[in-house]
């Protein structure tokens, strides 16, 4: 079997500075790397993040720790696997081609926190289309804390309900209230912030609407938001 890896390359990314702070600088590492075994070729190639500032922490060690276990994943630890894989499926003799690509987006880069929406894309030779799956990464840069969404809000107020107006509010704008038996789950949506903004994502277990984005001003959750919590940074 065949397997080699093309050495990345890291540019600069994203670092939006903020009165009073130094965010950290988020570079793009891509990358590629291929397995083959007879006829079966599977690819892994794409973008992941690397945060570093001007004086390395553990907080940032874990940070990257965490960005790459999310985006890159049991996909690319797993690639070699892959061509034998894919050899007990298919006839002797036949090709095929898998390709993983992944990416990221820096969303929020300041006041602290860094918030990064991901996403991976599988794409089978000859099928209709990709199949895909979107995260996010909320952290705080001090302490590398990851915020999950129900972390955001005060433990016994009522922001899922908040929230869920919110996604049917935005579907009845898109006549998509038929569609409300497509939804996935709340505890399946997927969160980043902007300035100012909170956006869901994840919302819909049907491809062609995987892509859509519901955004909520962070004012609108302010009595919602847990006082101790990220939200407040721009409350």
């Amino acid at each position: 079997m065949k397997f080699f890896t093309i050495p990345f390359i890291t540019l600069l990314f994203a670092g939006c500075a903020t009165s009073g702070t130094t965010p950290p600088e988020v570079s793009s590492v891509t990358l590629r790397e291929e397995a083959s075994e007879g006829g079966i070729t599977c690819v892994f190639e794409g973008r992941y993040p690397l945060v570093q500032t001007k004086n390395p922490s553990e907080a940032i060690t874990s940070i990257n720790d965490l960005l790459q276990d999310k985006i890159l994943g049991e996909d690319r630890r797993d690639i070699e696997e892959c061509p034998r894989m894919y050899a007990e499926l298919v006839e002797d003799e036949s090709t095929l081609t898998e390709t993983v690509t992944v990416g990221f987006e820096v969303e929020l880069n300041e006041k602290g926190l860094l918030s990064i929406s991901h996403m991976a894309s599988h794409y089978l030779e000859d099928a209709a289309h990709p199949s895909n799956s979107i995260g996010a990464t909320t952290v705080d840069v001090s302490s590398g804390k990851e915020y999950s969404l129900t972390s955001l809000f005060q433990e016994d107020a009522p922001y899922r309900d908040r929230l869920e107006d919110a996604v049917y509010i935005w579907m009845e704008s898109e006549d998509l209230i038929e569609s409300s038996d497509l939804l996935t789950t709340f505890d399946e949506w997927v969160f980043f912030l902007r300035p100012e903004t909170l956006i869901l994502t994840n919302l819909f277990d049907v491809y062609a609407l995987q892509g859509a984005r519901v955004e909520i001003p962070l004012e609108e959750l302010f009595d919602v938001a847990d006082p101790t919590g990220p939200l407040m940074r721009f409350l």
